[in-house]
């Protein structure tokens, strides 16, 4: 018998979540929820990891 392997892709979702206020978002998922902040574009985008959970933060950006 023949062993043979499978290269597996494996996905994972991460939602974006859209706020309004910068800072309030910080202070409840930073601060409140305990969040660790891996990645942060000034007034784009940020990135928040907790047990394993990815969240993207987004803001709309205005022209």
């Amino acid at each position: 018998m023949r062993k043979t392997s499978f290269n597996v892709l494996q996905f994972q979702a991460i939602p974006i979540i859209r706020i309004f206020d910068e800072a309030k978002a910080r202070a409840f998922y930073l601060k409140f929820l305990g969040m660790a902040l891996d990645y942060h574009a000034p007034r784009r985008l940020s990135r928040s990891t907790l047990s394993g959970v990815r969240l993207l933060l987004g803001q709309q950006i205005r022209t």
